[in-house]
């Protein structure tokens, strides 16, 4: 079990760092290397149980206040007028015959009612999008319906060097995790619901 739960904690980290890479928010070109500010952006899937039947929903939701906290200073910090504050969302399917996690975007139809959809690098694996800010919150909502049965999972990616219009060379790294949110990692031997991160797993039966 301990294999089994350091593999699969692994492969979340790996998982999650390639979305990062890929995210919408490297995507502005600007050449500015110093990221000063450090932030938690919570996110919330309703409902979030761990088995769903095909047609059913899911919702994916962002809506947050432009005032942060920086996790490196615990200085209040207005980041309001973000450019690229977004995600690259990785959806997978699990095969237990080949024990393996393919991309599984083709399973789900989307329906995007607050939020931008941007090009994605691999249209198979990531939806990508930006969070418009709306009287002074940050907003994205994604209804997302599972077309087959499965054990799933998706993946907020992290936004990095997030500028603002204003200021393009003051940039800030947003952590995109789940609250009030049951992450349902038991699904795959992981038992521990309290690490932070962006990772919700379901079975579509």
């Amino acid at each position: 079990m301990a294999t089994n739960y350091r593999f699969i904690y692994c492969t979340i980290v790996i998982f999650i760092g390639i979305a990062t890479i890929n995210a919408t928010c490297n995507k502005s070109g600007l050449d500015c290397t110093q990221v000063k500010y450090r932030f938690d952006l919570p996110a919330k899937v309703t409902p979030d149980n761990d088995y769903l039947s095909t047609g059913d929903s899911l919702v994916l939701e962002i809506n947050e206040s432009i005032n942060f906290v920086d996790l490196n200073t615990s200085q209040n910090i207005n980041f309001n007028n973000a450019g690229n504050l977004g995600s690259a969302i990785g959806f997978q399917r699990f095969d237990s015959l080949a024990q393996f996690w393919f991309d599984a975007v083709q399973s789900f139809n989307f329906k995007l009612i607050e939020g931008k959809a941007t090009s994605s690098v691999n249209e198979l694996l990531f939806k990508e999008f930006l969070f418009p800010e709306k009287n002074s919150r940050y907003l994205f909502k994604l209804i997302l319906i599972p077309k087959e049965k499965g054990l799933y999972r998706f993946v907020f990616s992290n936004s990095s060097n997030t500028y603002r219009k204003n200021e393009p060379c003051i940039k800030a790294n947003f952590n995109i995790i789940l609250k009030e949110t049951s992450h349902n990692r038991y699904l795959v031997g992981h038992a521990d619901e309290d690490i932070p991160g962006g990772d919700f797993y379901f079975v579509v039966k």
